[in-house]
Parts: C-alpha cells; structure tokens; sequence
C-alpha cells in the first residue's frame, strides 16, 4: 500500500481544490518563476530539459497540459549544483530554493524554487516556505554495467523508502494525527507501521542527512547513462542513454523558448506510452494541495 496516495484518497477534507477557472492563475504565477529560471539558466550557460508532464505540455500542448500544477525539469549535475548554490541569492527578494545542501530542506531529494508570496502547500511540505513552485531534478550519470544499473534500482528504492519514512514520522502530529477518524482501520494500521519506522529511522541520523546521503550516492563518474534517480519512476525506468538527452532541441512552451531532450518522444514513450492521445474524460480540478494563496488575497 502507498499509505501517503491512500491518505489523500479518504482525508478529502484535508485539501484546498483549485478550480478550472483559477488555474490560468496558478499557470501565469508559475510562468513568471521560469522565466527568471529560463533567464538565469541563459546567462550562466547551463542546460536544463522539460521531463514528464511538462515535456507531454511542450509536445502535445506547447505549453500547459490543462490540469498541470508545476513544472517539471531536469539539469545535469554540474549545473543543478550551480543553480542551487547561486539562484537565490540572485533572487533574494522573489523566491526560496529547497533542496538538500540548501538553506530549505523538505522531504524531496530534489529541487524546488519557490515563489515568495504564494502558497502552494503539498502534504509533505516541510516549509518554512510554501510558495508556487518549479521542480528541478538533477540528472546524473548511471553505471555502464547492466548489473550494477539493477543493483541500483534496488538500492535507491530502500534509500527513497526509508527517508520518506523519516519525513512521515516528523510531519505525523501536524499532518496525519488530525484526520485519523477519515482513515480505514486499513489505512491507519499502516500509517501508524510507518510512523514507527520512520521514528526508528529519525534516530539513526536525521532528515536532512538521509537526504544528502541519497543525493552523494547518486553522483557517479561519466558513463555512456544518464538517471533521472530521484524522479517518479523507478531508476531503471529514469535511465536512458546520454544521447537520448544531450544534445537539448529547442522548443516552445507557452511563448517561451525552452530546451527538451533531443530524444523526448522516446524518453516519453517509456514513461507514458501513448502521451500523444490526451485522456477521455480529464479532470480539470487540482485537489493535491493542503493551502492555496495566489498572493493576491483569492485563494
């Protein structure tokens, strides 16, 4: 059982929906964030690519799929090391970076940049900030060997479990505790399994050291792969060869000159199967956030 997607199936009442008519809003806020990223990006020489839904956005849509609420990058390491050391402060005043080694640190293994002013607050969101958000993921190199890209597999997925446990016990009393009475007798015996894992855990070393420890053990030496390893699919499904990425393609996205995989179809294709055919009956409410404020007094 994912306990977390189960949770957010019966404790309904805990989430904020946007509605059709304001996700043009949430949509411009998020643009403004990656246009300043885009720019940065631009005048530091690095590369970055739309992934998953939004590179489905960029192919099928050019721009939003309809129902988005983020965005979705990938930057090779160098570069998203680069910009999680550098972007807030040349932003001081617009937004929050949140990733491991940075100032903010959730339960995420990858990057966040926050727009301050906002709210956009998932259920694992750690804070103090909450803004609407742009997700960056570094792009690492994977092991030539096929045995030691399955060895891999295996090794993040305990890594991912066992720090996600560790988020789930420290944000439980806030989060979790308050809505036991929604829960399936089902439900709660897993959650409260998790809890205490992720107590047992939480003594071992803490959050913010699990989180580096998985961001250092993902860093390999250049190889002929590139893995997506903190992405939302397993890291054998995340690793493809280099020239599926490199070199980018330009593309639009909403107006904006952006830059995809020079593989993105067949890199799409294995997340998605047919991403080409959009889905009979969407649906246009976003219902994955506990707090919404666009800044501008609706929420």
């Amino acid at each position: 059982m994912d306990t977390v997607k189960t949770f957010k199936k019966e404790a309904k009442n805990l989430f904020t929906p946007i509605e059709k008519d304001d996700i043009p809003k949430l949509h411009s806020l998020i643009i403004d964030v990656l246009k300043d990223f885009i720019d940065f990006c631009n005048r530091n020489n690095l590369i970055y690519y739309f992934t998953g839904g939004s590179a489905i956005g960029v192919v099928r849509e050019h721009g939003f799929i309809p129902w988005d609420d983020d965005i979705d990058l990938v930057m090779p390491r160098k570069d998203y090391n680069f910009l999680r050391e550098n972007f807030e402060s040349s932003f001081p005043e617009k937004y929050v970076v949140e990733a491991p080694y940075a100032n903010q640190v959730s339960s995420l293994q990858f990057m966040k940049i926050r727009k301050k002013g906002t709210i956009l607050k998932g259920l694992m969101a750690m804070g103090p900030e909450y803004g609407v958000f742009i997700d960056i993921f570094p792009l690492d190199y994977a092991p030539n060997s096929f045995l030691h890209r399955q060895l891999c597999n295996v090794g993040y997925f305990i890594l991912k479990s066992m720090h996600y446990s560790v988020s789930f016990y420290m944000l439980y009393d806030d989060v979790f505790r308050p809505h036991e009475n929604e829960c399936s007798r089902n439900l709660l015996l897993h959650m409260r399994i998790k809890r205490i894992w992720g107590k047992f855990l939480a003594g071992i070393k803490p959050l913010k050291k699990w989180l580096e420890n998985f961001d250092n053990r993902i860093q390999k030496k250049p190889s002929k792969y590139f893995v997506n390893a903190a992405g939302i699919f397993a890291y054998n499904k995340e690793c493809f060869p280099v020239d599926y990425y490199y070199p980018p393609r330009k593309a639009k996205f909403e107006n904006l000159d952006v830059l995809i995989p020079n593989r993105v179809e067949d890199i799409l294709t294995r997340f998605y199967g047919d991403f080409m055919t959009p889905p009979k009956n969407p649906c246009y409410t976003i219902t994955g956030f506990t707090e919404v404020d666009f800044g501008d007094g609706r929420k």
